[in-house]
């Protein structure tokens, strides 16, 4: 029993060895400011290439603070896109896959509280989406099927009060409510 569990631990051990120089030998990706890129059909290029490019397409403000950060995979946005304001604060993380977006998209005010969150289905707008006020303050929420308001949605003042109460019917509203700050 006890060669057995040597055994096991030995191959274990070489497991995460091989893991860590596997990780320490990969190159990072290869970063490109976004002048040295063009978009055709919907994918990135080298200007100087005909092949679709694979690497961090990168925007900066003339004074070198980073704007976004686009991961991309044969030409297409593919990972996780950042984008920030010209002071440094992170302004949105949205998640792509082969040129689409697909996943929980986060974005934020400038002092850094969430302004939004929204699931994003290949591209489209899909289930609940909540937006915030720079105070934190829940602003709206509603469901989202296709892109369009459907059922129930709610706005609320930035004091926390409720201020609107709409039905939604393919993105019109059917029925309303209204509510002052008092």
């Amino acid at each position: 029993m006890k060669l057995r569990t040597k055994s096991i631990l030995a191959f274990l051990t070489l497991i995460v060895v091989i893991g860590i120089s596997w990780y320490a030998l990969t190159p990072p990706p290869v970063r490109y400011p976004k002048q040295e890129l063009v978009q055709r059909s919907g994918v990135w290029y080298l200007k100087s290439t005909d092949r679709p490019c694979t690497g961090v397409m990168f925007e900066q403000n003339g004074k070198d603070k980073l704007l976004s950060e686009i991961p991309l995979k044969a030409g297409l946005a593919h990972g996780i896109a950042r984008g920030w304001y010209p002071s440094g604060q992170l302004e949105v993380e949205e998640p792509f896959s082969q040129g689409k977006s697909n996943g929980t998209r986060s974005r934020y005010h400038e002092n850094g509280k969430v302004r939004s969150i929204a699931t994003i289905v290949g591209g489209t707008l899909e289930g609940p989406f909540k937006e915030y006020h720079d105070n934190g303050q829940l602003a709206a929420e509603m469901t989202l099927v296709k892109g369009v308001g459907q059922g129930p949605s709610r706005a609320w003042h930035p004091s926390g009060k409720l201020k609107a109460e709409v039905t939604l019917v393919d993105g019109q509203p059917t029925a309303a409510s209204y509510h002052e700050d008092k």
